[in-house]
Formats: structure tokens, sequence, C-alpha cells
């Protein structure tokens, strides 16, 4: 009888774990939320659209590499588990182990993820720290990224991220995912503020950041500053204006682009002469 109720008693234990770790898990932000897309096509016909894509590529590469954590926590079952903490890991994943420490707080949940080479005896780096309640904002430690795998994350500071209804805004410090040795050449450190936002009522996604970039390319390795501010269109038209400085540059110039949905370039001014038909810019005065 006793051996009955056990094997009854067994699923039971089992299912409410399982359903503590999902109740857990739906409160952290997923991959799809946290990563952001421009619509249309890249293109180096614009070097506005070239570059804004570019930085979201090492943006989302990012993300990718970090959050991967949380999409293997709900394929897999805790390690261990307190009254209001749970630990997932170490999970297996690309070479590298990752774990996932989730703490339920009064009105919020804050998560850290940690990771490690997949070794005898790893060393676990803590790479992020957030918190969530509905909303969410989440802080990557660069620089332990960088001490965890310096050959593929360049040395840096910090990428805090904060997200709310209308969109995400990021502040990000000296940092460059694939800089120097597999992205573009031209590419340089990210040194600025990011401001990403999905404006749903008016179908338009922007982005405003600033960056290193080789815009002059005569002296090799010193790199001009950008200031970029552009939109897009949700079917992928955008418009946009650069303002680039320091470097080669003895003084700004200043960029204004628009292109189609293909990265094709509509129309370009600088330095007063223009290329193409400025009616056609889908944001004209507005953007």
């Amino acid at each position: 009888m006793i051996k009955k109720i056990l094997l009854f008693l067994i699923p039971i234990i089992l299912s409410c774990a399982e359903d503590r770790a999902k109740s857990f898990l739906n409160h952290l932000p997923k991959m799809e939320e946290v990563s952001f897309y421009l619509p249309g096509k890249t293109s180096t016909d614009s070097i506005i659209n070239y570059i804004s894509n570019y930085t979201l590529m090492e943006y989302n590469s990012l993300i990718a590499d970090v959050f991967i954590a949380i999409t293997l926590a709900e394929e897999t079952d805790p390690a261990g588990e307190e009254i209001d903490k749970i630990v997932w890991g170490p999970i297996k994943w690309s070479g590298y182990l990752y774990r996932l420490w989730v703490e339920k707080k009064e009105g919020f949940y804050s998560f850290i993820i940690d990771m490690a080479f997949d070794i005898a005896k790893p060393t676990f780096y803590p790479v992020l720290r957030g918190e969530a309640d509905g909303e969410f904002s989440f802080t990557i430690d660069l620089k332990n990224l960088h001490n965890l795998d310096s050959a593929k994350y360049p040395d840096g500071e910090t990428l805090f991220v904060q997200f709310h209804p209308d969109g995400v805004t990021g502040f990000a410090k000296y940092f460059s995912y694939l800089y120097p040795s597999h992205g573009d050449k031209k590419a340089g450190y990210i040194n600025g503020s990011f401001y990403f936002l999905n404006l749903r009522k008016e179908e338009r996604k922007c982005i405003s950041f600033e960056r290193n970039w080789d815009y002059k390319s005569e002296i090799p390795y010193l790199m001009e500053k950008v200031h970029i501010e552009a939109c897009w269109t949700i079917d992928g038209v955008g418009e946009g204006r650069a303002v680039f400085s320091q470097g080669e540059l003895e003084k700004e110039e200043e960029v204004l682009e628009c292109w189609d949905k293909e990265g094709n370039l509509i129309y370009k001014r600088l330095d007063g002469e223009e290329q193409g038909n400025e009616k056609e810019c889908p944001f004209r005065g507005s953007s």
C-alpha cells in the first residue's frame, strides 16, 4: 500500500517542480524579446544603412551568446532549488557551460547568467545580471566575457539594456562583438549610447547610436567617430543622418541618406551636393 502511495506521489512532486521552474522562467525575457531587427535589407550602397545594420548584428550576436542560457534552461530540469531560488546548469552548449540563477523577490525576479569553458575544472564568470517585473533590464559584463574568452570577446566595460512598452534603450561602454579579427575591418568599438525604438502606432523602427568607424581610410587604424540617427518603415524603406568627426577629418561631415527596401540609395546629401530625389524619402523632415 505504501509503495503504491509513493508511486502515486512521485509524479505529483515532479510535476510541481516542473510547474515551479516554468513559472520562474515565464518571468524572464526570451531571446526574441531582447533581440532587435530592422526591416528591409542592408547594402553598402548606403553607409548609414550598412553601419546601422552592422551595429545591430553585433548587438544581436552578443545577446544570442548570452541569452541562450534561458533557452537551454527551458529544455532542462533545475539542478537545485530553495523556497524562492532556482538554479539551472551547468548546461553544455557550443563549447561553453552555462548556469542560470533566478531568485523571486518582492515584486520582481532577479537573474544571473554565468559561463565557463567546457573543461574538467571550469572557472565560471558572471556575465549578466538582470531584473524582470513585466518590463526588464539587464547588464552584460563585457570585461568578464573578455576574461572568459579573450579570442572571441574584445575587452570592454558594460552593456546596459532596459526594455519598456515603446521599445528599448541601451548604453554601452567600449564594446564590439567581432572587432577586429572577424568583423568588418572598418568597424571599431561602439563607444556611446544606443537607442532602439519600435513605434508601433507610426509603424516605424528607429535607432540612434555612436561608434567608431574607418570612414576615411588613408591612415590605417585611425578611425572616425560617427553619430547616426535613422528610421525604417515596416517595408524596409528608410532614411537617416550621420555626423562623422575626429580621426582624419579636420571638420565634421554630415551625411543625409534615404534607401529603398533593398538598401539601395534613393537620395544622398553631403557637403551641399545632392544625389537622387529627396521627395522619395519616407520621413523627410520627421526623422
